[in-house]
């Protein structure tokens, strides 16, 4: 085949590593079109609901959360994936640290513990979903404590919640699973 401009001769060659690039690539496998041979993982997704008891002031805020998944659990999670922790800080003019609750501890604050939660201060309870080390879902609530114990529900902007309970949140597991 005899080209006749340097436009052709381009073409040709571009042409040519298209069609050693797509050889190449049927070779390993690459557009392997045969159902037996399919990738070796999928991707499953579970939504879950997440909530929690109605809230009544006093000395005790039960944040045991409730896991409703959509389409109940299936072959591929448990309740049990979920880590569920809750960060606790005090809203002084200097936050200050105070607990964290977990698995082990429970979730559920009670004023009459150590002294930890004293009248009329707020505290923030940061609580944090995980599937493994990835954040799944955070959610912040704002408690005031009054004489005699938890008073008040509040968002992360200070708002107070309407009805006063602590909100339920929505979040999804997600994971690689050979099938």
């Amino acid at each position: 085949m005899k080209m006749k401009t340097e436009k052709e001769k381009k073409l040709f060659t571009k042409v040519w590593y298209l069609s050693l690039a797509f050889i190449i690539l049927l070779w390993f496998g690459a557009c392997d079109n045969d159902p037996e041979k399919k990738l070796d993982q999928i991707t499953v997704t579970q939504d879950v609901n997440v909530r929690f008891s109605a809230f009544t002031p006093g000395v005790v805020l039960n944040f045991t959360p409730i896991y409703t998944p959509t389409d109940g659990w299936g072959e591929y999670f448990s309740e049990n994936d979920i880590e569920y922790i809750i960060n606790v800080t005090c809203n002084t003019t200097d936050p200050e640290f105070i607990y964290t609750y977990n698995n082990e501890t429970g979730f559920i604050a009670n004023t009459t513990d150590n002294g930890s939660y004293q009248a009329y201060n707020t505290y923030t309870f940061t609580q944090i979903f995980k599937l493994k080390t990835t954040v799944i879902g955070i959610q912040v609530i704002n408690v005031t404590v009054m004489v005699g114990g938890f008073a008040t529900l509040k968002d992360i902007n200070n708002i107070n919640l309407a009805p006063q309970n602590i909100p339920s949140i929505d979040i999804q597991l997600k994971k690689e699973v050979h099938p």
